[in-house]
Formats: C-alpha cells, structure tokens, sequence
C-alpha cells in the first residue's frame, strides 16, 4: 500500500509537469485536463493514506515501527499536497504572457521536480530489502533537492524585474514556483524519515 501511495504521488508531479509544459505553450484546455486529473489522484491518495493508517493498527510490523510507517505516508501525502497545490496556482495564470526565460525556468523546476520525487519513490521501494540502496537514493534526492533549490532562487529572483504584467499575475506566479519549491523539500523530508528508520532498524 505504501508503495501504491509512492507510485500516485509520483503520478501527480508528473502530472504537474505536464500542465506546466501544456500551460506554456498556449494549451490551455490541455493542461487544465492534467490539473483535473491531479485533483482526483490527490483525493485517492488521501484515501489510500487513510487505508494504511487503519491498516497500522492490525498485526505486527517489525522491524520498521507504525509510528515510523505513520510519518513515512504523512511525508508523502505532503508532497501531493503540495503539487495539487502548486496545480490549483497554475489553473489560474496564463504562462505565453511570462518572459520565455522564466518559461524555462518552470519548465526546469518542474522536471527537477519529477525527478526529486522519483528517486524519493525508488528510495520507497528500496526501504523494503536494501537499505544501502535506500541511503543512495536518499542522498540522490538530496542532491536533486539542491538542484531545485538553486532553480527556485534564480526564478524568484526574475520576477522583480519582469515588466508590464498585472501584479496579480506575478502574485499567482510567484506562489506556484513556492509551491513547486515545497514539493522537493518534501521529498527531502521524507528521505530524512527513511534515514531515521534505517539507522534504528539497523542499530
């Protein structure tokens, strides 16, 4: 189940991604389809984090303990939160009236984004029989994350200087790149949550 939850969360950046990508070349419709389907999978995935929360009340789990499968799927659901979030910005700002540079730059972030949140899903599988794996893939993401995080800086940084655009639209514009922002510090925090497990089942 957690791994199903990994691989929707997945689904939805992707998703988001491709609104992105959709949004600025002008299909408008196109990407509003993508941003439909990522609130149906957001819902689903709130759905499917309350099945494994009822299912951490049966049974026993050793060696990895509930409260830590409690805060692995609460990570996740923040990344989803996040880039269902970052979607209902995106429905809302018309991209071809952004200079193509910080077009770019979206487009950039948002598959840096994707692939923050990939290697946070192989870093899911890994948990389950290779922790030497999983702290790669942990420190990949890691790596990615910083990635992003330089992305993000350089596009807040052009919005000042972006001229006659209405300010609401650089408002919607500035809280969507926050908002992708916080889909890789996501990722990062779940990955810190893998490590912990890891160092408590190892120890």
């Amino acid at each position: 189940m957690m791994l199903e939850h990994v691989n929707m969360t997945v689904s939805v950046v992707n998703d988001l991604r491709e609104a992105i990508s959709l949004r600025v070349k002008g299909d408008k419709e196109g990407s509003l389809r993508k941003i439909r389907q990522i609130d149906v999978k957001e819902h689903e995935a709130d759905e499917l984090r309350r099945q494994i929360m009822d299912k951490l009340t049966e049974g026993v789990l050793p060696p990895i303990s509930r409260q830590d499968l409690v805060h692995l799927a609460r990570r996740l659901d923040y990344i989803t939160d996040y880039a269902h979030e970052a979607a209902r910005f995106l429905m809302f700002v018309d991209l071809t009236r952004i200079p193509e540079d910080v077009n770019r730059g979206l487009i950039k972030l948002a598959e840096e984004t994707f692939r923050c949140a990939d290697a946070t899903k192989e870093a899911v599988k890994a948990l389950e029989s290779d922790f030497a794996r999983c702290i790669e893939l942990c420190d990949e993401v890691e790596r990615i994350e910083l990635v992003c995080d330089n992305l993000f800086l350089d596009l807040i940084g052009k919005l000042p200087c972006i001229r006659n655009i209405p300010s609401g639209l650089l408002l919607l514009v500035h809280d969507l790149i926050i908002s992708m922002e916080n889909i890789s510090d996501a990722c990062e925090n779940t990955v810190d949550v893998m490590k912990a497990v890891i160092i408590r089942a190892s120890g």
